[in-house]
């Protein structure tokens, strides 16, 4: 089914869809791939394929075909996703592109149904997967992002889309109780986390800490904090991590 569903991407986005995936199944050696917004991007052997499929030309032609019209603008990109408006500030956050075209175009957890549920969302990057749980009927996110510059742009963002009520922004990082010193420059959308000898401290919550931030009633947890997970659920205390329904 993914194969299936990357192949209708290529054609709706590539006006040469066939030859790209051609280029794909190791069929071609080159291909000037044809984007239906208009852009092109030239591939001279096949080796170049994964880099441009995280790079800033395919994802955002991505956008711009799936959730049309997208606009970009004053540092931010705007477009509409299940007919509403939306829009997200990427400040110094490098490669948002690629989290908003996961979310909103591949939509990776589109299997998982949120509605009414309380989720916890635990490497919030720039909010596009809590601003995505909330569009599709959360009840409330709890959102930990522990980098300053990365956290200043995720409630920006849950600002601009005007989900204050249903989003909560948390600048901490998961993993054992306690607190730690970040470096206040990095912003980046894969960022470990890891320890400063300048910046900012930060507060740090064990997965039993976290669940006492809140009911917890049909609830569910995204985990992604790029290895964070490890002390978060291996020193929770016993039974805790048996019983949070959790996800990746």
């Amino acid at each position: 089914m993914r194969k299936l569903a990357a192949l209708d991407r290529l054609r709706r986005s590539c006006r040469n869809w066939i030859q790209v995936a051609a280029l794909r199944a190791h069929c071609r050696r080159s291909v000037e791939v044809r984007f239906r917004s208009g852009p092109t991007l030239r591939l001279t052997d096949r080796s170049q394929l994964p880099a441009a499929l995280n790079g800033e030309t395919w994802n955002l032609a991505l956008l711009a075909e799936f959730c049309r019209p997208l606009t970009i603008e004053n540092g931010g990109l705007s477009f509409r996703y299940r007919g509403r408006h939306i829009r997200f500030e990427s400040g110094r956050v490098r490669e948002s592109y690629i989290v908003l075209k996961e979310q909103f175009v591949d939509e990776l957890y589109r299997w998982l149904d949120v509605r009414g549920c309380e989720v916890l969302d635990i490497g919030g990057s720039i909010g596009d997967s809590a601003v995505y749980f909330a569009l599709n009927g959360a009840r409330r996110v709890l959102v930990l992002e522990p980098y300053p510059g990365s956290f200043s742009v995720l409630r920006a963002n849950v600002a601009a889309n005007q989900l204050g009520d249903v989003i909560t922004p948390l600048c901490a990082g998961g993993g054992r109780d306690g607190s730690m010193t970040v470096s206040a420059d990095t912003a980046s959308i894969s960022a470990e986390l890891r320890e400063s000898t300048r910046g900012v401290e930060v507060p740090t919550y064990s997965l039993e800490a976290l669940l006492k931030l809140g009911q917890w009633a049909d609830a569910v947890a995204r985990i992604d904090c790029e290895g964070g997970e490890y002390p978060l659920l291996l020193e929770a205390r016993r039974g805790i991590a048996a019983v949070s329904p959790i996800f990746y």
